[in-house]
Order: structure tokens, then sequence, then C-alpha cells
């Protein structure tokens, strides 16, 4: 699954449209008490959500590959074309502009995470 957009809303939910235009809701909750999510507890960073397409990862520097989102996700709706809106109001949106140089992130990058980066940037 490539994720065409995502969108947090509140508690812990993120909203996904799927590139075939697949809708759903994924409960991000159960991953709070790993360590790797602990940061998302605070909403604001919770809001900080990027999409990568086949991954989202937030500015802590947790991520969910598209993989894991689609195996635990509740399809909500299929809808007749990939472009679909029907998450972008209320709780926020995820950010359209481009990333910040790994320089400037408050957490060190996991390797796996660099590497997949890597491979896109080319």
């Amino acid at each position: 699954m490539r994720i065409a957009e995502i969108s947090p809303q509140p508690n812990w939910v993120l909203s996904v449209v799927a590139e075939d235009g697949r809708v759903g809701a994924f409960d991000v909750s159960p991953y709070l008490k790993d360590e790797a999510f602990e940061a998302l507890k605070d909403p604001a960073e919770f809001l900080t959500v990027y999409n990568g397409g086949y991954f989202v990862e937030w500015d802590c520097g947790a991520d969910l590959s598209a993989g894991t989102i689609e195996f635990r996700w509740g399809k909500l709706a299929k809808l007749p074309g990939a472009e679909a809106d029907s998450f972008g109001h209320g709780f926020g949106r995820a950010r359209s502009r481009p990333r910040k140089a790994a320089a400037s992130r408050r957490t060190p990058k996991l390797p796996r995470l660099a590497a997949r980066q890597q491979r896109i940037a080319h």
C-alpha cells in the first residue's frame, strides 16, 4: 500500500487515504507505551506526522510502515478515485513541506530510516 494522504485526528488516530482510494483510520494509541513512541503522547508532537508514501514519520523519529498501517487499520470506505480529501478538517493535516535536514532534528535518525530516505532520494 502507498499512502496518498495522512491526517492526525483526536485521540491518537491517523486518518489514512491509500493511493488506490481506500480510506481508513489507524489507532496509534497502543504504540504509545513503546519507548520509541513516547514523545507522541504530546498532542503537538503527534501533529508533526509526515507522509513518506510507504511510511509515516514524526519529528521525534517514531515511524510506522505503510504495511503495518494497512494490516491494522479500520478500513472505512473506498472512494471513487485516488484524490480524496474527506479528512482534511478538524485536528490538522500532515505536512506537505519538505523534511528538515537530519542535523536539525531533535533526535538522531534510526539507521534504517536514514538508509530508506537515502534510497528514496536517489
